[in-house]
């Protein structure tokens, strides 16, 4: 067995909202052609197509896998490879020739603008739904009147199990999770019982309402505000107000569907600080090669600083931290590759090297 051994190589990322901004993207490709009744530049010209294709799938499809539900993969990828086919910018033949009588090769170094290949691959997945959805977390925030703690546990349930259907990742509410969301669903909710007479008789009104704020994990910020509300009547309470909050939940987690599809499927470019923790030159141009050459999304490699024992680079990523974390660690199985991705805590990012 093939022993590895790894050097950890940090990277902290932190995000800021800017204008996108275009990255050539290369990689070499090798295609096939069959030779048919002898015609050698019929075979040449399916091998030059070929290896164009594989030069996308080599180049879009960690890109694709990051933001696809798995089941969705093979019909995505397929639509997206044959749309970006026509956004090759260039490229060099880098050998050429017969593999035998049958067959004939063609090895090309083919150069993507990423930036507009992304885009495109973006609303396609919009266009079908077969993006995939972000972590999120609910967070109970307050909950106020008779049986309000109890209705917000079971809202809260409800939310958790609607927004799953529609293919949210929801993780758990706990310190010692591994797991980081890139989203926070913060809920409140207020009950009111109230007694009313209708025709002498004396009925139980039973209200429930409920809020939920849309936050940025990383930061904090508030990306949007829902409310709903409803009435009942009943002298069972606590039964009225579970069936209420049922309907509820269903109502929010169609707003945070809405929401987060806004912001999670936007053409914003986020900043990153990428730190390098490492002296040896080999590692950082290996690095450095790596994230040029292969993550689509990525630009702006910058060298902001240089010491002794760190690099730091100020870059941009077409997409959100969590993305670029299902990105690398999609490229980094690739033999080729040469890091893994050994850590994400939402906005940083460990890389070891293989060597």
């Amino acid at each position: 067995m093939m022993l590895y051994r790894f050097f950890t190589v940090i990277v902290t990322i932190v995000v800021f909202i800017c204008s996108v901004d275009a990255h050539a993207t290369s990689t070499e490709a090798k295609g096939l052609g069959a030779i048919v009744n002898g015609n050698v530049a019929d075979g040449r010209k399916n091998a030059l197509e070929d290896a164009k294709r594989v030069a996308i799938e080599q180049m879009l499809g960690s890109y694709i896998s990051a933001r696809t539900e798995t089941n969705n993969f093979m019909l995505a990828s397929e639509k997206i490879y044959s749309t970006a086919k026509g956004q090759i910018d260039g490229y060099d033949i880098l050998a050429e020739g017969k593999v035998d009588q049958e067959t004939y090769y063609v090895t090309i170094l083919a150069r993507l603008d990423s930036a507009k290949a992304s885009a495109s691959a973006k609303q396609q997945l919009a266009k079908y739904s077969w993006y995939k959805q972000p972590k999120i977390i609910i967070q109970q925030r307050d909950s106020n009147g008779e049986h309000a703690a109890n209705t917000l546990a079971i809202f809260t349930t409800e939310l958790s199990q609607s927004l799953r259907k529609i293919g949210f990742d929801v993780i758990s509410d706990d310190a010692s999770s591994a797991l980081i969301p890139t989203f926070i669903v913060s809920t409140s909710l207020t009950t009111r019982i109230s007694n009313d007479e209708y025709q002498g008789l004396e009925i139980k009104s039973n209200q429930v309402s409920v809020a939920a704020q849309l936050l940025n994990a990383q930061t904090g910020q508030v990306l949007s505000n829902a409310t709903e509300s409803k009435q009942a009547a009943g002298a069972n309470s606590l039964a009225q107000f579970e069936k209420m909050v049922t309907k509820l939940a269903f109502r929010i987690s169609q707003r945070i569907n809405l929401d987060t599809k806004q912001v999670w499927l936007g053409d914003n470019t986020h900043s990153v600080l990428l730190k390098l923790m490492s002296n040896n030159t080999e590692q950082i141009q290996l690095i450095e090669s790596a994230l040029n050459n292969v993550v689509v999304g990525l630009s702006s490699l910058d060298i902001q600083s240089k010491s002794a024992e760190k690099v730091i680079y100020l870059t941009k990523y077409q997409g959100w931290a969590e993305q670029l974390y299902e990105q690398l660690n999609s490229l980094s199985k690739d033999p080729s590759i040469p890091f893994t991705v050994s850590f994400f805590n939402g906005s940083e990012i460990t890389l070891s090297i293989k060597h």
